[in-house]
């Protein structure tokens, strides 16, 4: 199953990833107020000379799973999130595993953004969802394109908000453009 989604951004292209995405106090935002998350941690994060980054992520949302997930899943719901971050491109590809899925569910996610006028931007991220679960199709599949496009306007309201409150006006202000 693929799908899009899209949101507008009140910074650049460039200020979004040089100024908002990989730093630590926005990322405990997000996920922490923003998400709802019961917790998060960074497993690991490798940044190149060259300005790509790598980071996996371990996450524990407090999502409404329908019964019968729930009765599949456990209490102790997580996924691991696997991100690479292409500078030259200026792209997010992830990688989402659940643990308790093994290979029969994968998501995966690229984000990208683009300008829209001075200092404002387009966020555009595709969606690949497989689900091989015998039984669970039919249900994971709506679940998960609708908890996934809540969760992406969730983080773009969330993102802005922070965007606001805790970047200078001069470098919000500035006209990112994708190289």
């Amino acid at each position: 199953m693929k799908f899009q989604v899209f949101g507008d951004y009140d910074v650049g292209v460039n200020t979004f990833w040089d100024h908002v995405f990989f730093v630590p106090e926005f990322i405990n935002e997000l996920y922490r107020v923003g998400l709802n998350f019961e917790r998060h941690e960074i497993l690991s994060e490798k940044i190149e000379d060259n300005g790509h980054r790598e980071r996996s992520l371990k996450a524990y949302p407090n999502f409404d799973l329908p019964a019968p997930l729930r009765k599949h899943m456990g209490s102790q719901f997580h996924y691991i999130e696997r991100g690479r971050y292409d500078r030259v491109g200026q792209r997010w590809i992830t990688d989402i595993h659940i643990p308790k899925f093994g290979q029969k569910l994968t998501i995966r996610s690229t984000m990208s953004f683009r300008p829209n006028g001075g200092n404002r931007s387009i966020r555009h991220v595709e969606f690949d969802v497989n689900v091989n679960v015998f039984g669970f199709r039919r249900l994971l599949e709506p679940f998960l394109e609708r908890t996934l496009k809540e969760t992406y306007e969730r983080a773009r309201i969330v993102t802005n908000d922070w965007i606001h409150a805790n970047l200078p006006a001069d470098v919000r202000h500035q006209a990112g453009h994708a190289p």
